[in-house]
Parts: C-alpha cells; structure tokens; sequence
C-alpha cells in the first residue's frame, strides 16, 4: 500500500488529505478543508472518496460570526454535489 499525503485548505493552518492506493482499490480522504483543486487532482480516479462536510442543519445553528470563519475552513452543504463532478472517481 501506498500513501499520499497532500495539503488542502483550512484556513491558515496546516491541513492535510490522503490518498491510499492498494493494488486493486483508492481511497482519498480530504482531511478538514474547503474544495480544493489537490483533493480534486487527488480524487481522480479513485474508488471512494470521504470528504469532510457539515450538514445544512449544522450550518443553520452556527452564529453568524462563526459561519464566515468556516467559509474558509470546511466544505459547506451546497458545495459536496459538485466536488465528484470535477473529476473521475472509478466507481
């Protein structure tokens, strides 16, 4: 098995995602982090892809302050439909 680590977005900390590649399977997770262009490049042609999210419920009971500091930081609920899209997941 091989890993990959890479770096995503979280804000202004260090955050990264992992790629596993086995002989027969891929799985990428994002780590913490808003859409990226590294999860998307690194999600290309894998078999799962788990990705970090908070649902819409999630989102509705932060406070309005905190709500911007995760724009930065995390996946938002009307974001995850279209992050597969961008690339070729296997399965």
């Amino acid at each position: 098995m091989t890993v990959k680590a890479f770096a995503v977005q979280h804000g202004n900390v260090e955050a990264f995602g992992f790629r596993f590649e086995a002989p027969d399977r891929t799985i990428v997770i994002s780590g913490d982090t808003t859409p990226t262009q590294s999860v998307i490049d690194n999600c290309n042609g894998c078999d799962v892809l788990i990705h970090e999210a908070y649902s819409m419920a999630t989102f509705n009971a932060v406070p309005p302050d905190r709500k911007a500091k995760g724009k930065s930081s995390t996946l938002r609920p009307w974001s995850w439909p279209r992050l597969p899209r961008k690339r070729d997941p296997g399965c």
